[in-house]
């Protein structure tokens, strides 16, 4: 299990992943300038990344699954967030 992740722009541009002790990995994604991706860890201890393509649309990444373009536009300089849908709803 991963301890821990992180994921981030580096400075080609390119979303960067390292995943604690292992090689940082570029799976040569563009992302937008000025915008963060948002990273969250499963109960597998996978983790699944969301971030603005270079391209403006909305994408995931996760080292099991690959790279998928949800072909939805994103406000520039804006910066997706995904949560666990599986916690419950704090009013």
């Amino acid at each position: 299990m991963t301890a821990y992740v992180i994921a981030f722009q580096a400075n080609t541009g390119n979303l960067w992943v390292q995943p604690d002790a292992a090689a940082s990995a570029d799976p040569e994604l563009g992302m937008m300038a000025g915008t963060s991706p948002s990273i969250m860890t499963l109960t597998t201890g996978a983790y699944l990344i969301a971030f603005q393509a270079n391209t403006g649309h909305l994408w995931i990444y996760s080292a099991a699954g690959g790279a998928a373009d949800l072909e939805l536009g994103l406000m520039e300089g804006t910066s997706p967030a995904v949560a666990d849908a599986d916690l419950p709803l704090l009013l």
